[in-house]
C-alpha cells in the first residue's frame, strides 16, 4: 500500500499513455487488476460503477492532481500550435530552397540539403562597383558580406576621356548622351580569360587579388595594352 500511494501510476501507466500517438495501435487494452476485482465486487453489490474510476483507467495521469495535467495540455497545445505553424509555413520553406545561395552551398558542403530550406538560403547579396586604376598589375575584390561571385562578376576597362567614373555597367556608360563617339574600352578585353583568372583566384573568397598583366586582346591599341 505504501508503494502504490508513493508510486501511483507504476502499475497504471502503458506506453499508449505516455505516447498518445501509439494509442491507435494498442488494441484492445486490458484493465488492472484492481480495476477488475473492484468492478466485480461493485456489480455482486449491484453497486454502478463511478465514471471518474472508468477515466481515470483510460489516464491514469488524473491521479497526479490538476498541475501536472495543466502541464501536459499545454504541452500538447503547443506541439498542435508548432505543426499548424509549420504547414503555414511551407511555401515560404519551398520559397527558400529555390534560392540556391552560392556562399551558403559552397560553405555548407553536404549540410546543405537541410540548410537550403533555412532563411540563410533567403538571399541578401547586393551589388558593388568600384573603379580601380589602370595603371596597377592587380586588381583587389573584396566582399562585405558573404563570398566574390565569380560567376556572375561583370567588369569593363573605361575610356579616360569619360568624364565620370561612378558607372558601373557598360550599358549606363553608353546610355549617357555626353559619351557618345568615344571608345569602347571593354570589347578588348579578352573576357574569357579575365572571367577564368577571376574564377580561379577568388572562387569561395571574400578577398582575392587578380592579376590583370596582358588581359588584353593582341589586336588591341597599344594605348590601351599599356
Amino acid at each position: 500500500m505504501d508503494i502504490d500511494d508513493l508510486h501511483p501510476l507504476r502499475d497504471r501507466v502503458r506506453y499508449y499513455h505516455i505516447l498518445p500517438c501509439f494509442k491507435f495501435c494498442k488494441g484492445k487494452s486490458k484493465p488492472t487488476f484492481d480495476f477488475q476485482l473492484r468492478s466485480v465486487l461493485l456489480d455482486e453489490m449491484s453497486i454502478k460503477m463511478p465514471k471518474s474510476d472508468k477515466v481515470i483507467e483510460e489516464d491514469p495521469f488524473l491521479l497526479l492532481g490538476f498541475g501536472v495535467n495543466s502541464y501536459f495540455d499545454i504541452m500538447l497545445d503547443l506541439m498542435k500550435m508548432n505543426l499548424l505553424i509549420t504547414l503555414f509555413l511551407i511555401p515560404m520553406y519551398y520559397c527558400y530552397s529555390h534560392n540556391h545561395q552560392k556562399a551558403l552551398k559552397a560553405g555548407s558542403g553536404p549540410k546543405y540539403n537541410l540548410l537550403q530550406f533555412s532563411l540563410g538560403n533567403l538571399g541578401g547579396s547586393h551589388v558593388k562597383c568600384e573603379p580601380k586604376s589602370n595603371v596597377f598589375a592587380d586588381l583587389i575584390l573584396s566582399c562585405g558580406t558573404g563570398r566574390v561571385d565569380t560567376e556572375n562578376s561583370l567588369f569593363g576597362v573605361m575610356s579616360e576621356q569619360i568624364e565620370s567614373k561612378i558607372y558601373c555597367t557598360e550599358s549606363s556608360i553608353w546610355a549617357d548622351a555626353s559619351n557618345t563617339g568615344y571608345t569602347n574600352c571593354t570589347s578588348y578585353v579578352d573576357e574569357i580569360e579575365m572571367k577564368n583568372r577571376i574564377h580561379t583566384q577568388c572562387y569561395n573568397k571574400t578577398k582575392c587579388t587578380v592579376d590583370i598583366n596582358n588581359i588584353y586582346k593582341t589586336n588591341s591599341p597599344a594605348n590601351i595594352v599599356g
